[in-house]
């Protein structure tokens, strides 16, 4: 399910350690589009895999999966694109998972691969509910 990150994006020194690509998923079944997963940060320029495990409660696999498992993201009118899926959760009930891509590169970054997840998070929370992770497969 995870693939390598492109050649380039990872290693970057302190001040751009945010933009260090974790792992790449492809939508589609693994066969589709790459979508990177960069390290990301928390904070008021939150982005990435840190903000959506620290501020919103999902892990890596969580959303691999809600990636690996959709056709193709859905355009939401820019360069961002939304991948969900729904899970029952116990003592939750039926809840969405949601993942947004931007596919755009970042100003920011020392590379000009697009800047990938932007946030992952259940949708009607600010943080997931406990046993999300482990409900997805």
């Amino acid at each position: 399910m995870e693939h390598a990150c492109p050649s380039g994006t990872t290693s970057y020194p302190a001040a751009k350690r945010a933009f260090n690509c974790l792992s790449t998923y492809h939508d589609n079944g693994n066969r589709g589009h790459s979508v990177g997963l960069r390290q990301g940060r928390t904070g008021s320029s939150a982005f990435g895999y840190l903000h959506a495990l620290q501020d919103h409660g999902l892990d890596e696999q969580s959303i691999g999966t809600v990636i690996v498992n959709n056709a193709a993201g859905v355009s939401q009118g820019n360069s961002c694109f939304l991948y969900g899926l729904r899970y029952e959760v116990n003592d939750v009930g039926i809840l969405a998972v949601e993942v947004i891509e931007d596919r755009k590169p970042s100003s920011a970054s020392p590379d000009n691969y697009k800047l990938g997840v932007v946030t992952a998070y259940c949708k009607g929370y600010d943080q997931c509910p406990p046993g999300v992770n482990e409900s997805l497969p």
